[in-house]
């Protein structure tokens, strides 16, 4: 299949008329007040990381809509980094996380836009598992945690919950997306977030796209 580009409207969702989206060879955002779409290359050879995701483009429509202007976001998996860079472009100072191997197209996303962003942002390597991985992020007080589709590894529960409580304060907002596709996958991640206070922005998500099971949740500790 021949790569293609998709442009999504800002009010007109149009990845459904296209056969598969995942093999488009980059994908673009317009975003209010920017003459150019933001633009994300995608590429398979970053495996999972190296798309777009449907629940990724969702968290940031909804961020678009929000005054970032000098808060300090952190991203958890960014792969293609499409929410950070949004941030960036919104006046946040962002760090995009992710393994080293999606750190590459991370970065190359980044570059890409680079001569939008009025915050700004820089990537850092974050294996969940390696807690020496955390010092370094964990001394910033975050105004904002955000991630989209990282529940595929139940294995990795804990070690999430853990690096999530290591980075969030008592005022930090949590923001994030997901798409529900198996039980036994996604609900031991959720279950994980019981202590937190949540409220479900469901409603919000119907009003960016089409598809039901994409989720999103905004949360904070509870005191």
């Amino acid at each position: 299949m021949e790569f293609k580009s998709v442009w999504f409207g800002k009010d007109n969702f149009q990845e459904f008329e296209y056969y598969d989206y995942r093999y488009c060879a980059y994908k673009g955002l317009l975003v209010e007040g920017l003459v150019e779409p933001v633009k994300i290359i995608q590429n398979l050879e970053f495996g999972k990381g190296g798309t777009l995701w449907d629940a990724s483009y969702v968290l940031a429509k909804y961020l678009e809509s929000m005054d970032l202007v000098g808060k300090k976001v952190v991203e958890l998996g960014a792969g293609t980094g499409l929410p950070s860079i949004l941030c960036a472009i919104k006046g946040a100072d962002v760090v995009a996380t992710d393994l080293a191997d999606s750190i590459p197209l991370t970065n190359m996303n980044i570059q890409e836009n680079i001569d939008k962003v009025r915050g700004s942002i820089r990537t850092a390597e974050l294996d969940w598992c390696n807690e020496n991985c955390l010092e370094e992020l964990g001394e910033i007080n975050w105004d904002y945690v955000i991630f989209s589709d990282v529940f595929y590894l139940p294995s990795l529960v804990a070690d999430f919950a853990r690096t999530l409580s290591f980075l969030a304060k008592r005022h930090t907002q949590i923001v994030f997306t997901y798409k529900f596709r198996v039980a036994h996958t996604v609900n031991p991640f959720l279950k994980s977030f019981e202590s937190y206070t949540q409220i479900n922005l469901d409603s919000v998500c119907n009003s960016i796209h089409y598809n039901k099971n994409i989720h999103m949740i905004s949360m904070t500790k509870s005191s």
